[in-house]
């Protein structure tokens, strides 16, 4: 199975596990990158060598303004956890879609559904997800100030 058509089985997914919707439209681009180009596209100028050297990972990213979702290289998607990576993603693909980061009150919001759908997909699939409920309080909170 090819990309294209591993994304469109997992917006299928993702419509019957969740809230959000995929209508058919244009699919984001899928790139496979480096760490070091998620860390800019996330962090900017912020970003430092040393943010990895102390073992910060970050394997996808959904860059909402070049609608593609970052995937790290080291990222294998012909197994579950690689495809759950890609389901977190391919929420806040839809997410933005739906113009659900114009009503959050901040982008943390967003995370706490993209792990639960994450979560959901990992236990479907008997791969127990690595954070327990608090994880999804946690992340989606605001900061404050």
């Amino acid at each position: 199975m090819g990309v294209k058509e591993l994304v469109i089985n997992l917006l299928i997914w993702i419509g019957g596990n969740s809230p959000l919707a995929f209508d058919g439209g244009s699919l984001p681009e899928i790139a496979i990158v480096e760490q070091a180009e998620i860390f800019h596209v996330a962090f900017g100028e912020k970003s430092t060598p040393a943010m990895r050297a102390r073992g910060m990972e970050i394997s996808g990213l959904y860059d909402y303004e070049e609608n593609r979702i970052l995937l790290s290289d080291g990222l294998d998607l012909s197994t579950t956890k690689g495809k759950a990576v890609l389901v977190h993603e391919l929420v806040h693909f839809l997410q933005y879609r739906a113009g659900d980061d114009r009503i959050a009150q901040c982008k943390n919001q967003l995370e706490s559904l993209a792990y639960h759908v994450e979560a959901e997909y990992l236990e479907a699939h008997d791969d127990p997800f690595p954070f327990d409920h608090d994880h999804f309080l946690k992340i989606g909170r605001c900061p404050k100030g």
